[in-house]
């Protein structure tokens, strides 16, 4: 399988669903080994399929990125399949919303333990893998709520604010290796997580198709060595 990226090998969390797996795909089109890391083994197995029907190379690991020896086990698996890996798609997380006086705390920890944690995880165990290398690529897929902030968003706008600002301080962390560090900000895209969010089916029909998304990713990934995406904010055309 030929493409842009062919003879790299990357990670994509989040790859059961949504933009996770919409980027999994893409980078396999593109020629990249993917390794496929989220909860639902099923949902994996079908995406993996769907690589491999397609020529390309692909790995299913299940992982919970809030648990933190789960995720260094997917990047040491990844290492070990492909001989090394040079790009890190940060795509799982969840949203959790509720006003000031209703915030459970046991419900914000756990937002933060995917959204941000899990982020930060696997970036420490992957960027040694990158920089070994000589370089690669980090996306953080963030949000548009991590850019301006809206009554009721508190958990979930708190945990991609923090993630911006993490990705900020990383790509100065590892720029001098060579790794470059993308933080992915796009507004409503119609996943499951919007879905669940109960926004109305009309909205749903003109926001942005993960795939959308997945399209930025691997144009920021294919950058030459010398070019650097800092940061990408991306909205549907219909709803502003």
């Amino acid at each position: 399988m030929g493409g842009r990226l062919t003879g790299r090998a990357a990670i994509v969390t989040g790859a059961s669903s949504g933009i996770g797996r919409a980027t999994a795909l893409a980078l396999a089109r593109e020629g990249a080994a993917v390794a496929l890391a989220a909860r639902r083994r099923e949902r994996l197995q079908e995406a993996a399929a769907a690589i491999t029907g397609g020529g390309g190379r692909a790995l299913v690991i299940p992982t919970d990125v809030a648990q933190a020896p789960q995720v260094a086990a997917l990047v040491e698996r990844a290492v070990d399949a492909f001989g090394g890996i040079d790009i890190l798609v940060n795509a799982a997380g969840v949203a959790y919303l509720a006003p000031l006086a209703a915030i459970d705390r046991s419900e914000l920890e756990r937002l933060f333990a995917v959204n941000l944690f899990g982020t930060i995880s696997a970036c420490q165990h992957a960027a040694p893998h990158l920089l070994a290398r000589g370089g690669g690529f980090i996306a953080n897929v963030g949000s548009v709520s991590g850019l301006v902030g809206w009554p009721g968003g508190g958990p979930y706008v708190a945990s991609k604010f923090a993630l911006r600002g993490f990705t900020q301080c990383l790509r100065q962390e590892l720029r001098a290796g060579g790794v470059r560090v993308c933080h992915l900000a796009p507004n409503y895209t119609d996943t499951e997580m919007l879905a669940r969010a109960g926004v109305a089916p009309a909205v749903r029909a003109r926001a942005l198709r993960a795939e959308d998304v997945a399209a930025a990713i691997v144009f920021a990934a294919s950058l030459p060595a010398g070019a650097d995406l800092v940061e990408l904010e991306l909205r549907p055309t219909e709803l502003g």
